[in-house]
């Protein structure tokens, strides 16, 4: 199993790499999860739907004085720019404080709050930012060592441009903020077409009575990082419980669904994770008939333990917690595409990591950061709670 796990994390992060929306990765990620779908005997469909893509090419953040390059990356959905000036310190804790700053037509050096929960907050300094004219946003990563390609993701600037900096660049361009600087990024946004890829098992055992079950995981990935724990390792456990349950006689339907779009997590009024978002939509009448959604997302980190997290079904909480399989039970967290379907009624079971250390949505998040051994286990723990919970 560990070599199967492995070759499925390989070809997305080592062959395909960057996944996101708009990508060539993308378009052949949901490619081969397709073909491994056929090659197992299903008969898989995709699904398509709106999503905002985006592609980028070159960038750089130099100063003009010394000619020193700071590494850096352009945010998701950040548009092009080609433009030179000094710094404009903007300290403001909410867009309501950037009412205090003169911004048009600046470079903006946010030194705000940049946790690294949710990005919506950030999202809305930049759009303020936006609507303010200024001409460009450079935002500090959560991450000290590397930068967060999806700190600020939102589709809705008009003009501006947004870099991240890790927080050792940071503490570098401290010594420079006399400096005038030259930023440039090539960068496009446009509409595009991403898919979810599904794949539908009838039950093969006696004594069926049109129960159902969804299992899920998106293959898409944060732009600049091959997204190995974000979540290749997810795809490639839904794919070999495809093919395990594909020999088992069950009494029970399953879909499998690889969502694409995960990594917007603007659609909707409640702003969903796009694919799981819109399977939601377009299945609203079948919702009814699953008795949970069980998804994948930051499996297999080295060190940790795998944790079963639970929403909407009391009876689903207590088979956890009478039967964990070394796994931690925890309650309904809604950090993946679990909120959409949890918020629509649905049951659900969240399969993660519990590890500190993770960098998703950078590009540290690499193949070599994975523990085979971990997730290899991890399968089997979730194959038998997947088998045998109620439903």
């Amino acid at each position: 199993m560990k070599e199967y796990l492995r070759k499925h994390t390989s070809i997305l992060c080592e062959k395909i790499g960057t996944r996101h929306i708009g990508s060539e990765g993308e378009k052949k990620a949901a490619a081969y999860v397709y073909s491994q779908f056929r090659e197992m005997g299903y008969l898989p469909a995709l699904e398509e739907f709106s999503a905002p893509g985006w592609s980028y090419g070159k960038y750089s953040f130099t100063s003009l004085d010394t000619g020193k390059d700071f590494p850096c990356f352009p945010c998701y959905y950040s548009n092009p720019c080609d433009i030179k000036g000094k710094l404009k310190i903007v300290n403001a804790g909410s867009p309501g404080e950037l009412d205090n700053f003169k911004v048009k037509g600046e470079i903006c050096f946010y030194t705000g709050e940049t946790d690294s929960g949710s990005p919506f907050g950030r999202n809305a300094v930049a759009e303020k930012l936006d609507r303010m004219g200024a001409s460009a946003m450079v935002i500090i990563s959560s991450y000290q060592d590397t930068v967060n390609t999806k700190i600020v993701r939102t589709p809705h600037l008009k003009k501006l441009a947004v870099i991240c900096i890790s927080g050792n660049t940071a503490l570098k361009l401290s010594r420079h903020l006399d400096d005038a600087f030259h930023l440039k990024v090539n960068a496009k946004n446009f509409a595009a077409r991403p898919a979810n890829v599904i794949a539908r098992l009838d039950p093969s055992g006696p004594g069926s009575r049109g129960k159902r079950i969804l299992i899920g995981a998106h293959y898409d990935s944060a732009p600049g990082t091959s997204s190995a724990i974000d979540n290749a390792t997810g795809v490639a456990l839904l794919l070999e419980l495809a093919r395990r349950f594909k020999k088992e006689k069950t009494d029970f339907s399953i879909d499998f669904v690889s969502f694409g779009g995960h990594e917007f997590g603007g659609a909707g009024k409640g702003q969903y994770t796009s694919g799981s978002y819109a399977f939601v939509m377009k299945h609203r009448a079948q919702l009814k008939k699953y008795s949970f959604a069980a998804i994948f997302d930051g499996l297999g980190a080295p060190y940790a333990k795998s944790r079963a997290c639970s929403g909407r079904s009391q009876k689903i909480r207590n088979y956890l917690l009478k039967n964990p399989r070394g796994m931690a039970v925890g309650d309904y967290l809604g950090m993946s595409d679990d909120r959409v379907f949890h918020e629509h009624g649905v049951p659900t079971l969240f399969f993660s990591s519990q590890f500190a250390l993770n960098q998703i949505h950078s590009p540290n998040d690499i193949i070599a950061r994975i523990s085979f051994e971990n997730l290899a286990q991890s399968f089997e723990n979730i194959f038998e709670t997947i088998k045998h919970i109620p439903k």
